[in-house]
């Protein structure tokens, strides 16, 4: 997964992370552009924001064209998370 505005791109980064018999996977996120920072911190507070409940949902992602109208995409306005592609 990898969000993009302008000239900056933030990918989503997964670190597997062993403990004995326990392996646990820890998320974060790495930016490139002259807006990495913003971005790279809004990505990794989306992460923060489900770590607490992940294991109450799966998470899932759903894709649509730039111009698809509000009154066709899934989901009520308050959990629509968009970043636009230019």
């Amino acid at each position: 997964m990898a969000l993009a505005e302008g000239n900056t791109l933030v990918s989503l980064t997964a670190r597997r992370l062993e403990s004995g018999d326990e392996v646990h996977w820890e998320l974060g996120a790495i930016g490139h552009g002259p807006a990495a920072a913003e971005l790279t911190q809004y990505l990794c507070d989306e992460i923060r924001s489900w770590a607490p409940e992940r294991n109450q949902h799966t998470p899932s992602l759903i894709v649509y064209p730039a111009d698809t109208p509000d009154s066709e995409l899934a989901g009520p306005p308050s959990t629509r998370h968009t970043a636009g592609l230019s």
